[in-house]
């Protein structure tokens, strides 16, 4: 039985050398793969500078875009002033005082509905959008909406 024994110890034995080879290589690769990993750098130079090119280029692009912006609130906002004092002659509608309450969004005044009609009416004789809305004084997107609410 004693051999038994130290037969059973040596495979023992030899088995636990080639586990702790198998952890120490295992350990290794790691160590090396991590090094790797480690020694490359996750974007070239190369690449990095273009990246950097593009981020400049998309910096100015936003800025640019928000001139464009403000030029055109600016714009809309001044159109927005002369559409409201065009077309409006002072009459009794517009000389009474408010009423006392908020008139509804979906009511619409006399005047709003002629100036419809008129792009309308011009819009069925075949006018351009830029053409109808400088005769009756609405921008040409407006002039666009009442051509394809028309149809």
């Amino acid at each position: 039985m004693d051999g038994w024994i130290i037969f059973q110890l040596l495979v023992d034995v030899a088995l636990f050398a080639i586990v702790i080879l198998l952890v120490i290589r295992e350990g290794r690769v790691k160590v090396t793969e991590r090094e790797q990993v480690e020694a490359e750098p996750a974007i070239a130079p190369q690449d990095m500078e273009h990246l950097e090119s593009l981020m400049d280029e998309l910096a100015k692009l936003v800025m640019r875009a928000e001139r464009v912006a403000s030029r055109i609130d600016k714009s809309l906002s001044a159109k927005k002033s002369v559409h409201d004092s065009v077309g409006r002659v002072p009459g009794p509608e517009t000389e009474k005082s408010p009423s006392p309450r908020p008139a509804r969004a979906t009511e619409m005044s006399q005047t709003d509905r002629d100036v419809y009609s008129r792009a309308a009416a011009l819009i069925k004789k075949g006018l351009p959008d830029e053409e109808v809305g400088r005769r009756v004084g609405l921008p040409p997107h407006e002039v666009g909406l009442i051509r394809r609410m028309a149809d």
